[in-house]
């Protein structure tokens, strides 16, 4: 983790970022608006993902975006892809490391609830983890006793609500649902999520 934090503290050439964005398919252009972009490969970080999923770059791209220094992860590694669960904590231990506070993860995910079509956007409540898997199992310490009751920041969700009121964005809230994937659900399977409280 040392190798990957101290050569991202180099490219970052002085830049310090306090907000990072991991970006989901569909979202990877938003790195085209950063200003004064460096780019760092994966490649060149040790511990950071391969995605073998298409849209995912593999990069990380700091600059500034709407004039804030940010720092955007273009592609993750998916749990489908190599059954782990915990493919991105080296990535977000480095991002901690660095000083990074403020953290907003972004994914393209099915809706299951008849007022949020395709393309809207669902701002997450909370989750249910259908996975049948969990990134603590294995932490040897009492860390993985993790309390998830306040999972979604209360203030960090009303910072964002207030953005999309003031650009006029229509923002749904809601809970999601994690399943394994790759593949899609079934039918009985999107009934039984509406069922237990999700929306997407």
């Amino acid at each position: 983790m040392m190798e990957a934090l101290d050569h991202l503290v180099e490219k970052l050439d002085g830049l310090a970022p306090k907000a990072a964005v991991v970006l989901g398919s569909g979202l990877g252009g938003l790195v085209d608006q950063v200003k004064d972009a460096r780019r760092i490969s994966y490649a060149e970080l040790p511990g950071f993902p391969r995605s073998g999923v298409s849209g995912h770059a593999g990069e990380v791209v700091a600059g500034h975006f709407a004039g804030t220094p940010v720092l955007m992860l273009s592609g993750r590694a998916h749990y489908y892809e190599h059954g782990n669960a915990a493919a991105m904590r080296p990535a977000l231990e480095v991002l901690a490391g660095i000083g990074i506070s403020h953290l907003i993860l972004t994914n393209a995910a099915g809706s299951v609830d008849p007022e949020m079509g395709p393309g809207s956007v669902m701002l997450l409540t909370d989750h249910i983890n259908f996975s049948g898997s969990n990134p603590l199992i294995g932490e040897p310490s009492d860390r993985r006793f993790v309390g998830l009751t306040e999972a979604y920041d209360a203030g960090l969700r009303g910072a964002i609500e207030k953005a999309a009121k003031a650009t006029g964005t229509a923002l749904h809230r809601g809970v999601y649902m994690w399943f394994s994937g790759p593949c899609f659900e079934t039918p009985a399977e999107i009934r039984m999520a509406r069922v237990m409280g999700a929306n997407a």
